[in-house]
């Protein structure tokens, strides 16, 4: 009996922890806060995060036309960038990686006689990671300190780099340049000549975009060889603005004349009242006489 006691208190016991333990998974599930996917926020330009970039679903259509950037989400990633611009030695600087991300902002203009003006400016960052041949340059050792200057010839405006544990360099780049819409490039252009073929924007025979044109929007997806780009860039087709009308000249009113003086008497009258214009000045009152004695 005492055995079966025992059991039974013991069983009881773990019902009621499992019980618990139950209760408590199903409340810890809670509200936890909804991850949010979120769409990045793209606001004048602006450039969403990472891997929520999508490329465009290219259709093609007429890019004639002046189109002002709305929105970009633009990402860069490459595990083998080609640094042969930047001087490094291709055959000891290899396996370079790079990732970052574009905002561009403007306007782009496509002609009909097949010509275009770029008035973009595309913008970001990017982290690169060298590896330790990357410092051998011309026969000679150079330092991570020094290195930022090379880089310049990828499209980099500016590049800071420094030691990485097991050597190498750990570097940030900023980008900063005018024309070549969403491209990396150090020669960016303002104008030249494009060509469309299916779904396949070129400019100046050297670089494509993926596009689609629907209705008053242009979606564009560069396609550099290196780095990989990813994402969109959406253009609208502006309208032109009206010119403001000229102000009209206002005539003034011509000022009243004052009104004359009052005459004499008793309880002297007063002015007659002035023509239109400012109040005329009001007659002056009349003298009173005396009473004569009788």
């Amino acid at each position: 009996m005492k055995v079966q006691a025992v059991l039974l208190a013991t069983a009881t016991a773990l019902a009621t922890i499992s019980a618990a333990c139950s209760s408590s998974l199903s409340n810890s599930s809670g509200t936890g806060g909804n991850s949010g996917t979120g769409t990045g926020g793209n606001s004048s330009g602006g450039t969403s995060g990472g891997s929520s970039c999508q490329n465009v679903t290219a259709c093609g259509g007429n890019v004639v036309g002046t189109w002002t950037v709305g929105s970009s989400c633009l990402t860069l990633s490459d595990d083998n960038l080609d640094i042969t611009l930047a001087g490094l030695d291709p055959n000891s600087c290899k396996n370079v990686a790079i990732s970052g991300s574009l905002t561009v902002t403007g306007t782009w203009t496509a002609n009909s006689n097949g010509t275009y003006t770029d008035g973009t400016t595309t913008s970001g960052t990017a982290q690169l990671q060298l590896p330790a041949g990357c410092l051998q340059i011309s026969g000679t050792t150079t330092t991570c300190q020094k290195i930022g200057g090379p880089l310049a010839g990828l499209g980099f405006a500016s590049a800071t780099c420094t030691d990485a544990a097991g050597g190498g360099c750990d570097c940030t780049a900023t980008i900063q340049q005018t024309g070549g819409i969403g491209f990396l490039t150090a020669d960016p252009q303002t104008t030249g000549n494009y060509t469309t073929s299916g779904n396949t924007l070129t400019a100046d025979g050297m670089a494509p975009y993926a596009y689609c044109v629907a209705g008053n929007q242009l979606t564009m997806t560069p396609q550099p060889t290196s780095p990989s780009t990813t994402g969109t860039i959406v253009l609208q087709k502006g309208s032109t603005t009206g010119t403001a009308g000229t102000s009209g000249t206002g005539v003034g009113g011509t000022t009243g004349t004052a009104g004359t003086n009052g005459t004499a008497g008793r309880g002297g009258a007063a002015g007659t009242s002035a023509t239109a214009g400012t109040t005329g000045t009001a007659g002056t009152t009349g003298a009173v006489r005396s009473p004569r004695p009788r």
